[in-house]
């Protein structure tokens, strides 16, 4: 089955991309994002594995960034977020919807999520990028995978009064250090 939804999933990514836009509003907005995720970080004894690395990053590749194209985005998509009926995948819970890149729709599925929902995500991924040619879908999503957990790590520490360990770990090994 993870085959066959994973295959389901991509089309309904696909399909949820597929119209692309100019939204001169959010051109400017990842790296306001990425300015204060790193501010808050910093500023507030946030401290993960690699968090230096991820803030110097993201400024760097964020300092010239001029999005000009836009999407829907779903921005939370994970297995828990689909609902099977009938042998149909739908895609639920839209409470973070917006506009935005489509790399920043697989921030949970390559980064964020547990551990046992790699193959899946693999399926996920692969069936996308078969369909989407995006030659730099790696290098956003690595941005975007980035950017989810310093403001991860920043909501926790804030809500919780915790570090993030988990996700700073799956960020460093998914993109090798």
């Amino acid at each position: 089955q993870v085959n066959d939804f994973g295959k389901q999933v991509a089309n309904i990514l696909i399909d949820l991309h597929r119209d692309s836009f100019q939204f001169p509003l959010l051109e400017g907005s990842l790296k306001r994002r990425v300015d204060f995720a790193c501010w808050q970080v910093e500023n507030l004894g946030v401290d993960f594995l690699g968090r230096e690395r991820c803030c110097e990053f993201l400024r760097s590749e964020t300092k010239d960034s001029a999005i000009k194209s836009f999407c829907l985005v779903h921005k939370d998509v994970r297995p828990e977020n689909f609902m099977v009926l009938n042998n149909e995948i739908y895609l639920v819970d839209f409470e973070s919807s917006g506009v935005g890149e489509r790399a920043e729709d697989f921030n949970y599925l390559l980064t964020m999520g547990k551990y046992e929902h790699r193959d899946f995500s693999r399926v996920v991924v692969e069936n996308y990028l078969a369909d989407v040619k995006d030659k730099n879908f790696w290098q956003k999503n690595l941005i975007y995978s980035t950017l989810s957990v310093v403001e991860y790590a920043v909501w926790k520490w804030q809500t919780k009064g915790r570090q993030v360990k988990h996700q700073a770990e799956n960020l460093i090994r998914e993109y090798d250090n």
